[in-house]
């Protein structure tokens, strides 16, 4: 049984792998609807936008899904495993640098005039490719990142995406609200492809590593990060007396690190819809102050994010785990859009952001391609 055979495309369903599993999750809906949700109270799987006044949160109701569950090596596709590797970059036909830099320009002065703290800016990259096999490239993007939330999600109404996150949301069990604070990007890949490759085909993928605080870090990544923590921790002291901080630690997803704070909180079930509304869209995909960011970020960018920077995931009424929509791809009907972004502060470097936004589309690419590996 092959993965695409696993599930009907004319009926919404998401496929996905949480991390550090090797469990594959199919949920299928049973009819053809598309279902929305206000106030986030609904059980079931929900698929968020950056902006929800521009865009449904759609959920798949629990009463309405079918749900299976595979293993990992189930559906491992054959070639992913060949002794062979190469760098085999598809075309990206909108990568010219100008326009971004001046983007970043534009916010540091505003940045500069007091007017916002930080903002996170992204832009969308087409890829043409040939021969595109969404199951085929799910599978690899499980293999190639396998402590991210890997996921396929399809909705003949909304459209299909996929993506490989590292970032947590919520986490929610026994009255435990767990979440992180996570910014800050350097290139920290050690290592060379053969290496990599193995810990791939043996089962020991540690292509994202949480350990003491290691990498490049200077004062900007600390900066942001910071200003993503200090915002969490603010808005779950609304809803709970007892807020825990961890000390930073970085976290590598493939050849990039980023820095990361882990932040617990008890709150009570009933107030889980609220803290969610309230968190999202945090600094580290908004900016500070947040409406003031998401008002320029509209006007910078000039694009639509739709569900980039949005979240996904389970939530019922007593638990909850939700993943930030970062790292990517809209899948359309004649080319593949990849979003990525990064955090832009008072001494941010347009040639550096840049580079940042190139680091972070390989996550991505690094799945388009049968022959690919990192």
């Amino acid at each position: 049984m092959t993965l695409a055979n696993s599930v009907q495309k004319d009926k919404p369903f998401v496929i996905f792998k949480k991390p550090g599993s090797f469990k594959v999750s199919i949920w299928q809906q049973k009819d053809s609807g598309l279902y929305t949700s206000g106030d986030l109270s609904e059980e079931g799987y929900y698929f968020a936008p950056f902006d929800f006044d521009s865009h449904r949160v759609v959920v798949f109701p629990k009463n309405k899904i079918k749900i299976h569950e595979k293993r990992l090596t189930d559906f491992t596709p054959d070639d992913f495993l060949e002794n062979r590797y190469g760098y085999l970059w598809p075309e990206i036909s909108n990568s010219d640098p100008d326009e971004y830099k001046q983007k970043v320009k534009r916010a540091v002065n505003l940045i500069h005039q007091g007017k916002l703290q930080k903002i996170v800016l992204s832009r969308p990259f087409k890829v043409m490719v040939s021969d595109f096999d969404i199951f085929d490239t799910v599978l690899r993007l499980m293999w190639l990142y396998d402590y991210s939330y890997v996921y396929l999600w399809h909705h003949p109404d909304v459209g299909t995406w996929m993506g490989a996150t590292p970032e947590l949301l919520a986490d929610f069990q026994n009255g435990y609200f767990k979440t992180v604070s996570l910014a800050g990007t350097v290139s920290g890949f050690q290592g060379d492809n053969q290496s990599t490759m193995m810990n791939v085909k043996y089962g020991k993928n540690t292509l994202l590593k949480e350990d003491n605080m290691t990498g490049s870090w200077g004062n900007k990544e600390f900066h942001e990060q910071q200003i993503v923590t200090d915002y969490i921790a603010g808005i779950l002291k609304k809803y709970s007396p007892d807020v825990e901080i961890s000390k930073p630690g970085t976290v590598r997803q493939g050849h990039l690190e980023h820095i990361k704070t882990g932040i617990i909180a008890l709150i009570k079930p009933s107030v889980l819809g609220d803290v969610v509304r309230y968190l999202h869209p945090t600094p580290a995909v908004c900016g500070l102050p947040v409406e003031t960011a998401k008002y320029y970020i509209k006007q910078i960018e000039n694009y639509n994010r739709k569900y980039y920077t949005g979240f996904l995931g389970e939530k019922n009424k007593q638990s909850a785990s939700l993943h930030v929509n970062l790292r990517c791809m809209e899948v359309c009907a004649d080319r593949i859009v990849l979003y990525v972004g990064g955090g832009i502060v008072a001494d941010s470097n347009p040639d550096k952001e840049w580079q940042e936004i190139l680091l972070k589309s390989e996550v991505l690419l690094s799945g388009l391609n049968k022959r690919f590996y990192i």
